[in-house]
């Protein structure tokens, strides 16, 4: 569970921070309302559930007033068919089963003279058409992208991650591993290496995590010697290495070498002020 605190702030201004467990979300105006007509109109009302790729969200309305809102976001993960199917083929006897289908002859369809279409609308006979599967993520706040040379990744959110994978080619959506990964900031900074993106902690996040696009799986970033980062920071790709820098409250920052997952403290002589 994930309790955040959403209030009305200047104009084009969406900032995040963390406190006590609480995330709180300042957002303008027209961000407020968004997100106010998609919450439960009155406090203590269970909002509607929402199906991702990944999971089940659902949102409970605690407190509100004008210019605030408390929120409990829940996400419930689905449980993978190969997760599922280990369990559950340990005790299957697949000569026990028996076949339910029953052999029966259709009738003979009459020509009535309907005209079939000739548009090429038709589907082709033994083929799958996908089309409404792939749909896109859900539309929240808090995500970021990142673009692979392919692909756009999108990732996190702040009241469910939208995890998915877009090619601009096909003009298609397709899902994005969470098994593994890290919790979801909001946002939670990435970087692209030219193989992996790379996410590190974030709102709401105290984790780091690798994904392989072509594999669809990801890896843990070791966190032996990493700068604190609860939000707020940056990340840059300098073509062999990662480095972080600042927070909402200090300076602090690192270096991360993917290759080695070790990293190195960077120096913050003559650096600049904390700042968000």
């Amino acid at each position: 569970m994930r309790v955040v605190d959403v209030i009305r702030g200047e104009e084009r201004s969406l900032k995040s921070d963390l406190e006590n467990g609480i995330l709180t979300l300042r957002a303008g105006k027209a961000e407020f309302e968004r997100i106010r007509s998609r919450a439960p109109q009155s406090a203590g009302e269970v909002g509607r559930l929402v199906e991702g790729p990944e999971g089940f969200d659902i949102q409970v309305l605690l407190e509100a007033s004008r210019d605030s809102l408390r929120l409990a976001a829940y996400t419930v993960e689905k449980r993978r068919w190969d997760d599922w199917w280990n369990g559950a083929s340990q005790g299957l006897d697949e000569t026990a089963v028996e076949a339910v289908a029953q052999v029966v002859e259709t009738p003979a369809v009459q020509n009535l003279g309907a005209r079939v279409p000739t548009g090429g609308s038709c589907v082709e006979d033994d083929t799958w058409v996908n089309e409404g599967l792939d749909d896109p993520p859900i539309q929240g706040s808090g995500h970021v992208a990142v673009w692979t040379g392919n692909e756009m990744l999108i990732w996190g959110g702040i009241f469910q991650n939208s995890a998915a994978r877009y090619d601009p080619l096909t003009d298609t959506w397709g899902r994005l591993s969470t098994k593994n990964a890290p919790v979801a900031g909001s946002p939670s900074p990435v970087v692209w290496t030219g193989s992996e993106m790379i996410v590190w902690r974030g709102t709401g996040s105290l984790e780091g995590g690798r994904y392989d696009p072509l594999s669809d799986t990801w890896k843990p970033i070791s966190t032996v010697g990493a700068p604190n980062s609860p939000g707020g920071h940056t990340l840059v790709w300098t073509g062999a290495t990662m480095i972080v820098w600042g927070d909402y409250q200090t300076t602090t920052g690192g270096r991360y070498d993917p290759a080695t997952d070790t990293w190195k403290p960077t120096s913050t002589l003559g650096a600049p002020e904390a700042r968000s």
